[in-house]
């Protein structure tokens, strides 16, 4: 726990005012799981394999086409970046344990869910021939 000891000109803080610091219980993602992460300036990602991230979205296949993004072999799992959904004319909406992206024409692009205070996206990574039949392809 750690309190707040700023001085009483602050008026957005009063010292009865504590955060809990504890880390969510120490949990391992998979290297292909893609999480929501509106503080990272870019998408990033650890195996080429993750690079085009599928959703489901009713009956529609659709596919995230990435651009920019980096390149990080020890990453332990691949970052979705707000901030360069939101850039790019996207938006996310989030809210009782869950978020849903949407492009720049409001389309559902993918679904999560928070665990742990993140939130996991429901991305499958498509095999190698499955890429070539992907229905619908958004630009983020």
């Amino acid at each position: 726990m750690v309190e707040n000891t700023d001085s009483k000109d602050d008026a957005a803080f009063s010292s009865t005012n504590s955060v809990d610091t504890k880390s969510p219980k120490s949990e391992t993602y998979s290297a292909y799981m893609w999480l929501a992460d509106s503080a990272t300036t870019s998408h990033i990602y650890a195996h080429h394999e993750a690079l085009l991230p599928t959703s489901q979205i009713g009956d529609q296949t659709v596919t995230a086409n990435l651009h920019d993004v980096l390149h990080v072999l020890s990453l332990p799992n691949n970052l979705f970046s707000i901030g360069c959904l939101d850039a790019q004319g996207g938006c996310s909406i989030s809210g009782e344990g869950q978020i849903e992206l949407c492009n720049s024409s409001g389309d559902v692009i993918a679904l999560g869910k928070q665990k742990n205070h993140l939130y996991e996206l429901q991305f499958t990574i498509p095999t190698r021939s499955k890429q070539t039949s992907l229905a619908n392809e958004t630009t983020l």
